[in-house]
């Protein structure tokens, strides 16, 4: 097997900064969409405590949660995402630093 040439490995590198940096994208947004459903989720308590637990509290209350561990769920893949893409960034710095 050929030794990839130092145009072939930052090639590759600028691909894998611009994966990571759709992923730190993506992150953001889960962030930001899991805040929002944590919001949702304070509303509805206070409404259980001004108003009492009703049907309809408890049915946004558990949509909210289902949405909240789905939004948590991705966020999960894309640090693990995020680390395997850190992991290959970091081998092909130093193959590029052998070069």
């Amino acid at each position: 097997m050929t030794a990839a040439s130092p145009a072939e490995l930052m090639a590759r590198r600028i691909a894998l900064v611009e994966a990571l940096t759709a992923l730190n994208a993506r992150q953001l947004l889960h962030s930001q969409t899991r805040a929002g459903i944590e919001v949702e989720l304070l509303s509805c308590a206070e409404a259980v405590e001004s108003d009492g637990e009703t049907a309809d509290t408890r049915t946004r209350r558990a949509a909210l949660e289902a949405r909240l561990a789905r939004v948590v769920a991705l966020a999960d893949d894309c640090d693990r995402e995020q680390e395997a893409l850190a992991g290959a960034l970091s081998e092909l710095d130093r193959q590029l630093a052998e070069t």
